[in-house]
């Protein structure tokens, strides 16, 4: 397909397309990979359970190949640093554009919307509602927001936590700590869900526990529509917060200092709607999907070949 097409440059996501393309592309082609993660963050290996091994073989790969990438492409500073001190990149060989997203795709929070959504879903307009949108696995800790939700309905037994994504590795984790704690209750598990924002929306706080992240692309989705997050204080989601001022960061895999922080804004609306407008504020800065454009076309432009 490239000898066909014959561009002037080809960009690769993820690590297995990324790989390809760094055997499929000939020279005279400009070639940008996206890195998305810390894909070496050593929590994978010293709590997540990834073998050390294998690990150190893609590694030994990922650095061997990345030699014949033109321009890599990081979602965070981050990522851009694991790109430089992990696999050896250059730091002008190196282009942090963030994802971004359409501020009038995702709306923003109103009455009629959060009323909507909740009528949907059977819940009361008064409920206190958490939400975390993620694929379940281990990364994302669910298991461990559930038992921090745990203590959360024993202060507050007017709170729901909705969880939303398709199910994987962490789930038979994810529902044993829902059997431990009895709040089967009180947590609904949504599966795939592709209204998304409309959840968000309708949700009083949105809570992101991962143990690492390349961005943590559904935190903007919170922030655009205008809803305050409680994450894990990990350095992609500090990145994206602001160090704190666009969410309330907590301890990462810390499930008693996370149910504090969602205590604390359960009980605060003035905080609530700070940290919302603030995040909104963040979003419109940086994520919206015409200042990512732009960024991208000019990374384009400097992986491009010359005349």
């Amino acid at each position: 397909m490239i000898r066909w097409r014959a561009p002037d440059v080809v960009h690769a996501t993820l690590f297995d397309s990324c790989l390809l393309s760094r055997l499929a592309t000939p020279r005279g082609i400009g070639l940008v990979n996206s890195l998305v993660s810390t894909n070496y963050a050593r929590v994978r290996v010293q709590e997540l359970g990834a073998a050390p091994l294998k690990r150190r073989a893609v590694w030994a790969v990922d650095r061997l190949t990345i030699s014949r990438v033109t321009h890599v492409h990081a979602l965070t500073g981050s990522v851009a640093l694991e790109a430089q001190n992990v696999l050896g990149v250059r730091r002008d060989r190196i282009t942090i554009v963030p994802r971004g997203r359409s501020a009038a795709a995702l709306g923003e929070r109103s009455e009629e919307r959060r009323s909507r959504v909740r009528a949907g879903l059977g819940l009361e307009p008064s409920r206190l509602v958490f939400v975390n949108a993620a694929r379940q696995e281990p990364p994302k800790a669910q298991a461990l927001l559930v038992r921090a939700f745990a203590r959360v309905l024993a202060d507050r037994p007017d709170a729901t936590l909705l969880v939303a994504g398709r199910e994987g590795n962490a789930t038979a984790d994810l529902r044993a700590a829902i059997e431990e704690t009895g709040t089967g209750e009180a947590v609904r598990m949504l599966g795939y869900r592709e209204d998304v924002a409309d959840l968000v929306a309708a949700s009083d706080i949105f809570v992101f526990p991962s143990h690492y992240e390349g961005l943590g692309s559904v935190l903007i989705e919170a922030m655009a529509v205008g809803t305050p997050i409680v994450a894990s204080d990990i350095p992609a989601i500090r990145e994206v917060l602001a160090d704190g001022e666009a969410g309330r960061l907590t301890p990462r895999g810390d499930a008693d200092s996370l149910a504090t922080a969602l205590l604390e804004l359960a009980a605060d609306p003035e905080l609530r709607a700070d940290l919302a407008r603030r995040g909104r504020e963040r979003f419109l800065s940086t994520y919206t999907l015409e200042h990512v454009v732009d960024q991208t076309v000019a990374l384009y432009r400097r992986a491009a070949p010359t005349a």
